[in-house]
């Protein structure tokens, strides 16, 4: 009924549609998150310590990286399709990595200081990471796909799909 009060111990009571983060970070997506947003907070106290032009760039992933975290411990993805979910996630790793692949070999170059050598160096690891991201993304987002057009008559060895 709804003027039941909701009893807190009991599992099958409404639930608010919420993830814990340790939950999150279990999966891999969530730890590739997680380990993205250490290189950039890094990447961001270099650039900031040696003040350098290139701070937007860290700022800009972080708050995205942020809103994408949000939206994954909200569950907020479970009310879109998950292959547009997975889109949006693909498109943000790709455009991440190559505007960091750019940041970091143009800090590379200009490096005189402590800071932005670090900064190099983090944006070169980010970018590594961006990219397995990509490729976990892209293979989770060709399983999903595959999926449901796998008819009642096909057999399993009409999957091309190599392990």
């Amino acid at each position: 009924m709804p003027g039941d009060p909701v009893n807190p111990a009991d599992p099958s009571g409404p639930s608010l549609g919420l993830t814990t983060l340790r939950d999150l970070l279990r999966t891999r997506g969530g730890a590739l998150q997680a380990l993205e947003m250490a290189l950039v907070l890094l990447m961001f106290i270099s650039y900031t310590v040696s003040a350098s032009p290139f701070m937007a760039a860290p700022l800009v992933l972080i708050i995205v990286n942020l809103s994408f975290l949000i939206a994954n411990l909200s569950k907020g993805g479970g009310y879109t399709p998950p292959t547009k979910w997975l889109c949006a996630d693909l498109v943000r790793s790709v455009s991440s990595a190559i505007i960091f692949l750019i940041v970091s070999c143009t800090t590379a170059a200009q490096s005189r200081e402590g800071g932005l050598a670090a900064a190099a160096v983090f944006g070169f690891l980010l970018t590594g990471v961006l990219i397995y991201d990509v490729y976990h993304t892209y293979r989770t987002l060709l399983s999903a796909q595959e999926t449901p057009t796998q008819g009642r008559g096909e057999s399993e060895s009409s999957n091309l799909d190599v392990e």
